[in-house]
């Protein structure tokens, strides 16, 4: 693909249009998803649908073994040397759909003895066999993401959401049951490890063989803290909610879930898409140098995750009651209040992330591995004390603070320098400023939080934004030829 001409950087312009394709992509299918959860929980009903749960919580846990952090190790890799993603990819082609088959072995031995699917004959093996078909398409997705091939990959998400959905529907109305919903689950995962082959195929990556057992042990060696990452992730993500459901019961369990819900929701369309746009530029910059183009990356990452999280985490202040009541419905108003506490949590965590990445570019991801163990034993530590003592609304002050107090902690562990803190922290005090008169602003002209105070924070913060000048001159003239380029050329 060419690159266009003119003054802005044709590196910004690749991940200004990877972070729209993906970000487009990432909403569609979650809206798309979420009423595909609500279909199937309709038609399943709750005896079935427990089933249907069961099983998915082991496929998620599972699903860390195949991948085995090698997705990032690759995309970061094939993104500094680009003339070793053949290699990479024949020793991932014989390390994870070896994994996978393990997995799913583990997964179907697991429920056996667990009596879930009891009853159903070979369900949950056809259940577990996604994890190889997945992972067949997992592979070929770094590749692309190394690559700086992003759009491919969010059409393909796009396309295999539909026929997943489109074909269990389908086979739920034939009242196949749980054997419709994952006989669709193989055969459109199927049908995306196809797409994503035959596009590496046209754009001339294939396997090199023989396999390098050199190279494989070095992927496996740097990603399998990335993999206990993911672990640790899955526990951050859940202990809260075993926690509450154990002291406080399910009902508060419920209130906290639909908060989560929300701010999870939050954190993957908005900081993860982006995070996946930059991943391969920072790669590539942090291998190539030098270094202070690098440090200036991180400190523009991090800064953009509060140029989106502080104006989120205001939001709630006006959003959260009207937004609980839309989605969940009167029953759960009271999770607005939860919910207040967890978009700032979900804020910090956006910049946690984007310190985190930098570990992981830099391949420290060992330390990365260390700082959030610490970070989630103190997220118990504090869940424990909390709980009993405030009640729920100890749930989301424990991960508030444990997300605020990772940040100085990762920073420290990335190299952040000192002018580059007092940067960051200068120009998070302007957003600070900004994102806080939109939403008082906002507040007084509409204070039920309804369309005008919508549109209100939608011309004052961007205005603050720019009358503060925490993005400066010439940034803002190269945002401007970005876009000019994106709108006037087809992704």
């Amino acid at each position: 693909m060419s690159e266009p001409h003119g003054t802005a950087a044709p590196a910004a312009l690749r991940v200004a249009r990877n972070a729209l394709a993906l970000l487009g992509s990432k909403v569609l299918t979650s809206l798309i998803l979420f009423g595909w959860q609500l279909a199937v929980a309709r038609e399943l009903g709750p005896s079935l649908y427990g089933v249907y749960g069961a099983i998915g919580a082991m496929l998620a846990v599972a699903a860390v073994l195949p991948d085995l952090g090698l997705g990032i190790v690759v995309a970061r890799e094939t993104a500094r040397r680009p003339a070793s993603a053949p290699r990479i990819l024949t020793a991932t082609l014989v390390l994870q759909p070896a994994l996978s088959l393990l997995a799913a072995a583990l997964v179907t031995g697991l429920a056996r003895r667990l009596g879930i699917g009891a009853g159903f004959g070979l369900l949950v093996p056809l259940a577990a066999l996604t994890l190889v078909t997945d992972t067949l398409g997992n592979l070929c997705h770094s590749q692309l993401v190394g690559a700086e091939r992003l759009v491919a990959p969010s059409v393909i998400a796009l396309v295999h959401t539909v026929i997943l959905v489109g074909l269990g529907a389908l086979l739920l109305r034939l009242g196949l049951g749980l054997w419709g919903v994952y006989g669709a689950m193989v055969a459109a995962s199927l049908v995306r490890a196809a797409v994503y082959w035959e596009r590496l195929i046209l754009l001339g990556l294939t396997p090199e063989w023989p396999v390098s057992r050199l190279l494989a042990t070095q992927l496996v060696r740097e990603g399998w803290p990335i993999a206990l990452l993911g672990l640790v992730g899955l526990g951050r993500l859940n202990l809260d909610r075993l926690v509450v459901t154990r002291l406080l019961g399910t009902a508060a369990t419920g209130e906290l879930q639909a908060a989560f819900v929300v701010a999870f929701g939050v954190v993957e369309v908005l900081s993860v898409t982006l995070l996946v746009a930059v991943f391969p530029l920072m790669a590539r910059t942090f291998h190539e140098g030098p270094p202070e183009r690098y440090a200036l990356q991180v400190e523009r990452l991090t800064g953009a995750a509060l140029l989106v999280g502080l104006p989120l985490a205001f939001g709630g202040e006006l959003f959260a009651r009207r937004a609980c009541i839309l989605f969940f419905g009167p029953a759960f108003e009271g999770s607005a209040r939860l919910l207040l506490l967890m978009l700032w949590a979900a804020a910090a965590a956006m910049v946690g992330g984007a310190l985190g990445q930098a570990l992981i570019v830099q391949g420290r991801q060992r330390a990365l591995l260390a700082a959030r163990s610490g970070v989630l034993a103190a997220f118990a530590a504090l869940l424990l004390v909390l709980v009993p003592r405030i009640g729920l609304v100890g749930a989301p002050i424990a991960s508030l603070a444990t997300e605020v107090a990772a940040v100085p902690l990762l920073g420290l562990l990335a190299g952040l320098s000192a002018l580059s803190w007092k940067r960051v922290l200068g120009n998070g005090l302007k957003i600070l400023l900004a994102a806080g008169f939109a939403t008082f602003a906002a507040g007084s002209l509409d204070p039920r939080g309804g369309i005008l105070a919508l549109g209100t924070i939608a011309v004052l913060y961007p205005a603050g934004i720019v009358a503060l000048r925490v993005v400066s001159r010439e940034e803002s003239r190269r945002l401007g030829e970005i876009a000019a380029l994106l709108i006037g050329r087809a992704p």
